[in-house]
């Protein structure tokens, strides 16, 4: 059993504050440490229910945001580079996102937002509005891989609800409005996300990829026109209006246009 962990700061426990999440501050160092308290807990699960390997990625912002002397010395750790995934193949039964949030412009969910708070306003595919969990759902589905385990705030679960139906969800904290939430104390997430990771890897059998059918139409709207003049210029993509642009992925490694 191999298991594919993504990972985000925004949704993991304690954190509270959209200066924990900027990388440079004096609280993101603090929240390092969170993030590390949930990652650990996650490994721990799977390996409990009898995992081979985890295999990590650090995927807020520029990736360097593990403090590998704190991490559990029996996963794998990948972080800028590679790719969307770097490491995720057919070898893996199972992915975990930790420390997830909503998709852009969900209510009551804390610092949601897709790839960018500054720039994407909103994007689907096949017509379904998607965010990063569904991003990575489809990259996983690529590979024949099923998403099992989801943490972050309540609003993150209820949208992996709905993208995976199947899967073990914990809502470590509740947001009150878009930068503000009320948090359960890492001591007991940890024992929340621990559980729900074992059982994950219990349940694989259970659980089936996302199903998204190719080629899929993506569009994509942005906050500004300046982004959409830079998108329009990629070959194969099509301006729609002002702020919208569109194009035709044929497969998961083409959802996502750099």
């Amino acid at each position: 059993m191999n298991v594919y962990m993504m990972t985000d700061i925004e949704g993991v426990s304690g954190l509270r504050h959209i200066e924990e999440a900027q990388t440079g501050t004096a609280k993101y160092e603090a929240a390092r440490r969170l993030l590390c308290g949930d990652v650990n807990a996650a490994i721990e699960g799977a390996f409990d229910a009898g995992a081979d390997t985890v295999l990590v990625r650090d995927g807020h912002a520029s990736g360097f945001n593990f403090i590998l002397d704190l991490m559990d010395p029996r996963a794998l750790y990948t972080g800028p580079g590679g790719g969307w995934c770097p490491g995720l193949d057919d070898a893996f039964d199972l992915a975990f996102f930790v420390g997830a949030h909503a998709m852009a412009g969900t209510q009551n969910a804390f610092l949601e937002h897709t790839q960018s708070s500054k720039s994407w306003y909103r994007y689907t595919v096949n017509g379904r509005e998607f965010g990063e969990q569904g991003q990575f759902g489809a990259y996983c589905a690529n590979f024949g891989v099923p998403v099992g385990l989801v943490t972050g705030d309540q609003a993150a679960c209820d949208e992996a609800n709905d993208f995976f139906p199947h899967c073990e969800t914990v809502a470590v904290k509740f947001a009150t409005g878009r930068n503000s939430c009320i948090c359960i104390h890492p001591d007991k997430t940890h024992e929340m996300i621990r559980a729900a990771a074992k059982k994950a890897v219990e349940r694989a059998g259970e659980m089936t990829p996302l199903d998204v059918t190719y080629p899929a139409e993506i569009v994509m709207s942005y906050m500004r026109t300046d982004s959409a003049d830079s998108m329009a210029g990629k070959r194969g993509v099509e301006r729609v209006d002002s702020r919208t642009v569109k194009w035709t992925a044929a497969n998961a490694g083409e959802l996502l246009l750099r």
